[in-house]
């Protein structure tokens, strides 16, 4: 806070200008005047300003108070706001921020990212061929394999591709059935 005092006509008055990140009070007073030795009307406090939530994509963010918050609102200083992802999301390594004086923290570092997939099982009757990430099998976002089935063997409801997307094998985790032949 900056204050600068000056006398007008033997009458001291005080002008107070706020720092960054601080803004004055809600009543707006930055001009106080001394009488009989007393501040009118008082001393005002500069306050920390309010940080807007942002958005966040595939989730939002919340308090265990208020519960679900909107991107947009304000939240006082030294409130602490927490990511929560979407179904197949999860957070980096921050998934939480507090207020300081008109900016969340580290808000940069917090996001939801699509999760990867538990390993396949061992398939039963059959393989799997690593047709995504270069013919590495892994189980990254995006990765895709090929069920390749023995010999009388078939793909189940004759899915012959999964993919993982939010972390689930997509359409389902894959199985060889028996063929009928007639």
């Amino acid at each position: 806070m900056t204050v600068s005092v000056d006398v007008v006509e033997g009458i001291e008055e005080m002008t107070i200008a706020c720092n960054e990140g601080t803004h004055e009070p809600a009543d707006n007073i930055t001009n106080v005047i001394c009488l009989q030795d007393k501040w009118i009307p008082f001393i005002p406090k500069c306050r920390p300003n309010p940080c807007k939530v942002p958005e966040l994509n595939n989730g939002h963010y919340h308090t265990p108070l208020l519960g679900r918050i909107q991107s947009g609102t304000e939240m006082e200083h030294g409130q602490t706001i927490y990511a929560k992802c979407e179904n197949g999301y999860e957070t980096t390594k921050f998934y939480f921020t507090s207020c300081k004086y008109g900016e969340f923290k580290n808000i940069e570092n917090i996001s939801c990212v699509e999760k990867s997939c538990k390993p396949l099982k061992k398939l039963t009757n059959g393989t799997f061929d690593k047709i995504g990430n270069g013919g590495q099998l892994s189980w990254i976002p995006g990765t895709k394999t090929k069920v390749i089935c023995e010999n009388g063997f078939i793909p189940k409801n004759g899915i012959t591709n999964v993919t993982c997307q939010r972390g689930r094998w997509q359409p389902d985790e894959p199985s060889c059935i028996p063929s009928i032949s007639f």
